[in-house]
């Protein structure tokens, strides 16, 4: 035994079993290590106390009462003790992919890997990079094998991806509540994923709690950046680029029969005719735009233009 280290309770626990069976577990497990004891020339009544009243042993007890050989500080040490340090040695380790399977098989990593990847592509359409779409499909797939490696909770899944609707729902609204409220929704769908499923100790910790609350505050910030700052920037290029033209009133400078060419706001522009001909000093107002063709009409009040 390492120093430091301690032996001892073993009595089995049957959680919401009856006595009966609480006594029936106990007896098996007593007599197999008092068996195991006795194989091997151990001390019986110590482990014999070690199930029945769950007593423990620190390794110098243990040592005395042989329960153990002796304590050393390493695997080497151990080895040179029982006289097996010259024997051919294998060191056993995970590769990559089974390391990154192992990550991966986390409730928590892959409910926010799946929200943090619709939240990047959200991103990346309002501010087109194409690198923040490629992260966020990647970092979405890692999520999605996760809750398939771990079997996760249906329930879960469900409330994930209406989280991920609402958040996609905020490219249209632009307003960032939206975001904020899927990103909250999406929190408890990480709280389910691991429900009904075999972990122990709970995959609920406090640790958990905490990185849950960081994801609820990373998705607040990101949403009052979509109010404040993208949602600004979306009104302002509508007030300032060619759709800004619609509504506005013109003047013919030629005839339109049915195209020709207007004046709109200072500039003067290819236009189409949608009300027949149109005689050039006419007013118009513009409808929609093809291209770079204002689509126009004739203004049937011809009131001046302010």
């Amino acid at each position: 035994m390492a120093p430091g280290s301690e032996i001892g309770p073993s009595t089995p626990v049957v959680v919401g079993g009856t006595a009966l069976e609480q006594n029936h577990t106990q007896a098996a497990m007593l007599d197999y290590l008092t068996s195991l004891a006795e194989n091997w020339g151990r001390n019986t009544t110590a482990f014999y106390n070690m199930v029945q009243v769950d007593e423990a042993f620190s390794a110098n007890e243990a040592v005395q009462i042989h329960v153990a050989d002796g304590t050393v500080n390493s695997l080497s040490d151990a080895l040179n003790q029982l006289g097996l340090s010259g024997n051919p040695q294998t060191t056993l380790g995970e590769s990559i992919y089974e390391q990154l399977l192992s990550a991966l098989s986390n409730a928590t990593l892959d409910g926010i890997l799946f929200l943090i990847g619709v939240i990047a592509i959200v991103i990346d359409i309002f501010y087109p990079t194409i690198l923040l779409t490629i992260l966020g499909i990647i970092a979405i797939a890692a999520g999605l094998v996760g809750a398939e490696i771990i079997g996760a909770s249906l329930l879960g899944i469900v409330i994930l991806v209406v989280a991920a609707a609402l958040i996609i729902v905020e490219l249209k609204l632009g307003h960032g509540f939206a975001l904020i409220g899927g990103v909250i929704l999406g929190a408890f769908g990480i709280y389910y994923l691991s429900f009904g499923l075999q972990y122990s100790p709970s995959p609920i910790t406090q640790v958990v709690e905490i990185e849950l609350s960081l994801l609820v505050v990373f998705g607040v910030i990101v949403g009052l950046y979509i109010r404040w700052i993208i949602g600004p920037l979306r009104r302002r290029r509508k007030l300032t680029g060619a759709e800004s033209m619609i509504g506005k009133k013109g003047v013919a400078i030629t005839d339109l029969k049915p195209k020709g060419e207007v004046r709109v706001v200072g500039e003067i522009w290819r236009a189409e005719s949608l009300s027949g001909d149109i005689a050039k000093g006419d007013q118009v107002i513009v409808k929609t735009l093809n291209g770079l063709v204002i689509i126009v009409q004739k203004d049937q009040d011809q009131t001046e233009i302010p």
